[in-house]
């Protein structure tokens, strides 16, 4: 197992940023549905001044993806027959991964107080969400290397509009990493005739896995001071994401 997690590394990174991608705008897609149907509803109840839109989430875009050159750990494995095809086998294992995976993700954030009372809570918003922030003032020079993901590069600023009916826009680099999974990972192979003599490879897990993780703020990106931006990022990664491939839903690789 070791000696195939480092010789197809490369290409499994490539295949989990691209399904990971599409995951995530799912779900930033179906959480402005939610924000949108409260916000509605506040509205009809009366309550002009609610906070569903005043911080609305963009996009969740995945800049980097590194996996660590430690590869899964199968602590048991059973048979199972999941075809009458010669070419098929199949088995459960009992799986745990705590490599050095990383990742870093750019929060897209618009902040919105058209419909707030004024000057006052602007500043107030501003100051609770970022810290002191200029009016009007342009953002610093970059001081980060050239060797940054491109997007990233740059700290949190954020330059407050001269119009509150213009919503900030913010982008916060955040960082991900010590993941820690532990599941039944269920897993079916059809062989081939050449080499790698594997042709494709199915994977789910037979239950939700239990999933930890870190999030830490990227150089001088104050994630902290945005609990929403933790929060959301915390249960799409332990919860929304692994939910895609708990049976029956599976991942597909075509190796040949």
């Amino acid at each position: 197992l070791r000696k195939v997690w480092r010789v197809y590394m490369k290409q499994i990174e490539k295949w989990v940023e691209d399904r990971l991608q599409r995951a995530i705008d799912g779900a930033v897609l179906r959480r402005k549905l939610r924000q949108n149907t409260l916000a509605a509803e506040a509205s009809v109840n009366g309550d002009p001044g609610s906070s569903y839109n005043l911080v609305n989430l963009n996009r969740v875009r995945l800049v980097e993806l590194n996996l660590d050159y430690e590869p899964p750990v199968i602590r048991a494995i059973e048979s199972r027959r999941e075809s009458r095809r010669d070419s098929d086998i199949g088995a459960v294992a009992d799986m745990r991964y705590t490599g050095g995976l990383r990742a870093l993700f750019v929060v897209e954030l618009s902040i919105s107080l058209g419909d707030s009372p004024g000057e006052a809570l602007l500043r107030a918003t501003s100051a609770q969400l970022f810290g002191n922030i200029p009016t009007a003032s342009p953002p610093p020079p970059s001081t980060s290397s050239s060797s940054s993901p491109a997007g990233v590069n740059e700290p949190i600023t954020a330059i407050a509009p001269v119009s509150l009916n213009k919503p900030w826009r913010i982008k916060i680099p955040v960082q991900v990493y010590d993941l820690d999974v532990e599941s039944d990972l269920w897993l079916k192979a059809r062989l081939a005739p050449l080499p790698p003599y594997i042709g494709r490879l199915t994977l789910a897990f037979t239950d939700a896995p239990a999933i930890g993780v870190q999030l830490a703020p990227y150089k001088r990106a104050q994630l902290m001071r945005i609990p929403m931006i933790q929060s959301f990022l915390t249960n799409l990664i332990t919860e929304e994401l692994p939910n895609l491939m708990v049976l029956p839903r599976t991942l597909e690789f075509d190796i040949l």
